[in-house]
């Protein structure tokens, strides 16, 4: 029987010959360089956020609307939330306006419900014929007016309404 120590010599050179390795080279002296500790990596600091858009920075006389030309005596739009207000609101106007400039002519050519006054000019505060214009239609327009300048307030404020909100 081997002692102990030629069994266990014996089966380490064998484990080292499976591994193709010399015996030689299982004893000798390692050549490479001890483990070192490295520093960890410096944590990089997180990036930072996106810049704020145009709507929220921008002041009047500044440039960044087209037009802008720094024209605001009264200072009503001291704050950009108040010039984005304004902003939206001349937009809404100016596409109503728009509308109305499409529509007048179209009235007067279709003549849609015979509105037309007798020389054949549609009823306006100018041309007179006002009051041959239903009551139902004013108060259809007007609530239809409400409707939607709700819709666009909410959706720039939020809704007020309790019955919505999520905590309840």
């Amino acid at each position: 029987f081997a002692s102990p120590v030629v069994s266990m010599a014996l089966s380490f050179a064998s484990s080292t010959l499976a591994f193709n390795v010399a015996p030689s080279a299982v004893f000798a002296p390692s050549r490479l360089a001890a483990v070192r500790m490295q520093e960890a990596a410096p944590v990089d600091a997180p990036p930072a956020p996106p810049p704020l858009p145009k709507i929220k920075t921008m002041m009047v006389g500044d440039g960044t609307l087209a037009g802008d030309m720094g024209f605001d005596p009264l200072q009503l739009a001291d704050s950009p939330d108040k010039l984005a207000f304004y902003r939206e609101a001349e937009v809404k106007h100016a596409r109503l306006a728009m509308l109305a400039a499409f529509g007048w002519p179209v009235s007067e050519i279709t003549n849609f419900g015979g509105l037309l006054n007798g020389d054949g000019r549609a009823p306006s505060l100018l041309n007179g014929g006002l009051g041959n214009v239903n009551g139902v239609y004013w108060g259809a327009v007007v609530a239809l007016a409400v409707y939607w300048e709700k819709f666009g307030l909410d959706q720039q404020f939020g809704s007020k309404d309790v019955s919505k909100s999520p905590d309840y």
